[in-house]
């Protein structure tokens, strides 16, 4: 039997609902209006961010500079 599970759109789905109904804070409404295309974004940010935390190299003391490292490298794209 052949399965067509695939281990990365599930853990975006489920991560993003979690987040969703967990963390996050409340905007000016300028997120909800960014439309799919954002959310797709994010949803990949996580899945990626996740597979890296898991994985097998990935020291616990390294994650939050590399969470650190993350945003200011968003942010920098966003100025």
């Amino acid at each position: 039997m052949e399965s067509n599970f695939d281990i990365h759109q599930w853990q975006a789905k489920h991560l993003t609902k979690l987040l969703k109904e967990n963390t996050v804070q409340e905007s000016e409404g300028y997120i909800e209006v960014m439309g799919p295309d954002f959310d797709q974004a994010i949803e990949l940010l996580q899945s990626a961010w996740e597979e890296w935390k898991n994985g097998r190299a990935t020291e616990p003391e390294d994650i939050p500079q590399a969470k650190q490292d993350i945003l200011d490298y968003i942010a920098s794209l966003l100025q």
